[in-house]
C-alpha cells in the first residue's frame, strides 16, 4: 500500500518537479514506506528468533552472506595479493601471529544485569 502511494505521488511530482506540497508528500511516504519496511524486518527476525529452531536461523544468516563478494585484494607486508590461495595464508599467519594459546581457564563472569 505504501509502495503504490509513493510511486503515485513520484509520478505526479515527476510531472510537477517543482511543486513544493508534492516534494513534501514525497518525502514523507519514502519515510512511511522506509519505516514499514523496517518494521517487517524487524517482525520477520523477531519470528526466527521465536521460531526457536537453530536451523531456520541458519538458513536466515546464510541466505544473508551467500551473496557477498569475495575478498578483495591483501597487502601483506607492502605485497599486493591476489591469489585466493595466497590470501587464506595471509590471513592465517597474521591471526596466528595476535592469537593466544587458550590455557584451559574459564574466566569469573559476573551474572549482574
Amino acid at each position: 500500500m505504501c509502495y503504490y502511494r509513493k510511486r503515485k505521488i513520484w509520478d505526479k511530482l515527476r510531472l510537477h518537479p517543482h511543486d513544493s506540497d508534492l516534494r513534501y508528500k514525497y518525502r514523507e511516504s519514502v519515510h512511511h514506506w522506509r519505516e514499514v519496511l523496517r518494521d517487517n524486518e524487524i517482525a520477520h527476525e523477531k519470528r526466527i528468533i521465536d521460531a526457536n529452531d537453530l536451523g531456520v536461523f541458519y538458513r536466515f544468516v546464510n541466505k544473508r552472506i551467500s551473496n557477498r563478494s569475495t575478498v578483495g585484494a591483501v597487502v601483506a607486508d607492502g605485497i599486493v595479493i591476489t591469489d585466493n590461495q595466497d590470501k587464506a595464508n595471509a590471513f592465517n599467519q597474521y591471526f596466528s601471529s595476535v592469537g593466544v594459546t587458550d590455557n584451559g581457564l574459564v574466566p569469573q563472569c559476573s551474572a549482574e544485569m
